[in-house]
């Protein structure tokens, strides 16, 4: 009787199971070349791209520095520390705002080229911020700022934004000059 019972062979046990795991094994092993080939493919490209962004950042960085080093030179343009430049339009008096003061303001931001990327004055609305909570340049100003103060600021990239830039309105190392009102400090 023995003879007789068929027994299934430990290769034959789940046919099923087997075809399903070689399934997967040829998909992962497609999925992978795929990826390797995708990569081959587009390995030129990668660094064109970003042989493009460096050499935007390059420009924009030169430009900044040339524009900052000009309008250095200008009457009534003051350093205050850290390559951050100023000019005094209107005078206030009071106490200045700390690192955890909160401040109200009016500004408008612009690229050196003088195109308008930001502006409270055509919002109509004036913003309130804590000092610590915008870029290292606005901090440095300020901080020297007195309530009525309005200060026009000339910004380095290194202060700004950085390589990076902001969206699609601040491009890469852009220098930045803002107009700025204080009017208030919290």
């Amino acid at each position: 009787m023995l003879d007789n019972q068929k027994t299934p062979s430990k290769s034959g046990k789940h046919p099923a199971r087997r075809g399903l795991f070689l399934f997967f094994v040829i998909v992962a092993v497609a999925v992978v070349a795929g990826g390797t080939y995708w990569q081959y493919r587009h390995a030129e490209e990668i660094p064109a791209s970003t042989s493009a962004e460096d050499s935007l950042v390059v420009k924009n960085r030169e430009a900044g520095e040339a524009f900052l080093a000009k309008t250095a030179k200008e009457p009534g343009v003051k350093a205050l520390g850290g390559g951050l430049l100023y000019k005094v339009l209107k005078s206030g008096s009071g106490a200045a705002p700390t690192a955890s003061s909160t401040v109200v303001v009016d500004y408008e931001g612009r690229l050196i080229d003088g195109t308008v990327f930001d502006s409270s004055y055509r919002r109509g609305e004036s913003a309130e911020f804590p000092v610590n909570g915008v870029i290292q340049g606005w901090q440095i100003a300020l901080k020297a700022m007195k309530p009525g103060d309005e200060w026009e600021l000339y910004i380095p990239a290194y202060l700004a934004y950085g390589e990076n830039g902001s969206g699609s309105n601040i491009p890469p190392a852009s220098a930045l000059v803002f107009k700025v009102a204080l009017h208030s400090v919290k």
